[in-house]
């Protein structure tokens, strides 16, 4: 997986159509999305933007709720033909990267599985009003691949002996949205 998400951070940033490096707030969340929004609204289709809008959101949420308060996010936005590329970066502590492999690993499983996806997604909203530790339902990286149907493509550089870089890497295919 490690060299499909170079090769994905790599497009993004060569065919950037935004780029965010800054501390996230939710001003900038909604400067953000403001933006994106309308250069999207030029080539999609309403379900494209749509879909765009939600994964987009989805991803500055988890980003703004688990990176080490007042260090800066990364957010990248590229354009192929085929596909909207996001990258997000933020610096998370160390405990957390086990646990972001452990829910990223088994969605990537059976994210072609759109039943399974669905059981999965039901499950979680069946465990009730029960928030985690950082405030939300645990349902982000699962909305996302209900979404693009793709794989959360995902890498770990350490900082130091405390921190480490979490990159995202999602893509919406943009043909899947062309009628």
């Amino acid at each position: 997986m490690d060299d499909e998400y170079k090769i994905k951070r790599e497009l993004a940033s060569r065919n950037c159509i935004f780029e965010f490096n800054e501390i996230l707030n939710f001003k900038a969340e909604l400067e953000i999305l403001k933006k994106v929004e309308s250069y999207l609204e030029e080539f999609g289709t309403p379900q494209f933007l749509r879909t765009s809008y939600f994964v987009l959101n989805e991803i500055i949420q988890n980003s703004f709720m688990h990176c080490v308060k007042n260090t800066e996010n990364k957010l990248i936005i590229g354009q192929t033909e085929d596909e909207i590329i996001i990258v997000c970066e933020n610096i998370i502590s160390l405990d957390q990267k086990q646990k972001l492999i452990d829910k990223i690993c088994p969605l990537n499983e059976v994210c072609n599985n759109e039943n399974e996806i669905k059981r999965i997604y039901k499950a979680k909203l069946n465990e009730g009003s029960r928030c985690n530790e950082k405030g939300g339902a645990g349902l982000g990286f699962i909305s996302i691949i209900r979404k693009t149907r793709n794989k959360l493509l995902y890498h770990f550089s350490d900082v130091d002996n405390k921190h480490s870089i979490f990159s995202l890497v999602t893509t919406i295919e943009i043909n899947r949205y062309s009628h």
